[in-house]
């Protein structure tokens, strides 16, 4: 579940497989596709690497959380 800001909420689920993969980088991530009850698809990417930490892309908002 997704909460915005506005107190919306979305119900994001999985349709695809978990994807194993390695940057530009060689940093290690996990890959998925996401979708709302809007059919709207968004992108979920853990990486291996706290620094970088898990990235969410839902539709034009880039979302990242991360260990400094």
């Amino acid at each position: 579940m997704f909460i915005r800001p506005n107190g919306e909420t979305d119900v994001l689920r999985t349709i695809s497989d978990a994807e194993d993969g390695k940057n530009e980088k060689g940093e290690e991530f996990q890959f998925v596709e996401a979708q709302d009850e809007a059919g709207n698809i968004s992108s979920i990417v853990l990486f291996s690497n706290p620094k970088i930490g898990l990235i969410l892309k839902l539709e034009n908002l880039k979302i990242q959380f991360a260990y400094f």
